[in-house]
């Protein structure tokens, strides 16, 4: 069974079909949703958020009636707690319904929490060690201070990018999204079972990886 925030990122990721068939009063309704979404906590943090799921779920009414399917079903989520990062889902579905990335309007509590999960290196550090700030497919995250960092997961010892993760990072759409995908690697992913970054890093199954990354694009 789908669940809300899956049923929600499928939409997210089909966005071009989706708001397209949004009426104007849909798409007010959806970026006021959205907005408060943004605020909400994730699932399993302390204190909890009362109202994110709550949000989502009229989120989903709306976008299903406009897109001529089902709502998932409320309490048909396969997601536990801490695997559901509302504020995450708000901001991006926010950059969409403005036309727009959420980049520059991420809040600084987001920007903290996807910072403190992973290693990050500036432009110059990583042409200290002899990799292309410039590469394709990086993904590329900005500070308060407007300074491009790059996580430096995406990176073999050699300073080259690691093709698994360029791939991904253009099914997840980086360049469009990078908060998004920053989220993705570094948030707990229902269907592996850990964060994709931590799957990464073991070595065990890039097909895992990949399915993951399909699922949430909508291709399998």
């Amino acid at each position: 069974m789908v669940s809300t925030y899956e049923f929600l990122n499928e939409a997210a990721a089909h966005w071009e079909s989706v708001g397209g068939c949004l009426t104007g009063d849909q798409a007010r309704e959806l970026r006021e949703l959205a907005d408060r979404l943004a605020e909400a906590r994730p699932s399993g943090a302390e204190p909890p958020s009362d109202s994110g799921r709550d949000l989502a779920e009229r989120i989903a009414r709306v976008v299903a009636q406009a897109w001529g399917t089902d709502a998932p079903r409320s309490g048909g989520s396969r997601f536990t707690a801490g695997t559901a990062d509302w504020s995450a889902l708000g901001l991006r579905l926010r950059g969409l319904l403005d036309g727009r990335t959420a980049t520059d309007e991420v809040s600084p509590r987001i920007r903290r929490r996807l910072f403190a999960a992973t290693s990050l290196i500036d432009r110059d550090g990583l042409l200290a060690r002899g990799g292309d700030p410039d590469a394709d497919g990086l993904l590329r995250l900005q500070d308060e201070d407007g300074r491009v960092l790059f996580p430096d997961f995406q990176f073999r010892a050699d300073g080259n990018p690691d093709p698994t993760v360029i791939g991904i990072n253009r099914e997840l759409r980086a360049d469009d999204d990078p908060w998004g995908a920053a989220d993705w690697w570094l948030g707990r992913n229902a269907w592996i079972g850990m964060a994709p970054v931590d799957l990464l890093a073991s070595g065990d199954d890039t097909g895992r990886l990949w399915s993951a990354a399909l699922a949430l694009a909508g291709e399998e």
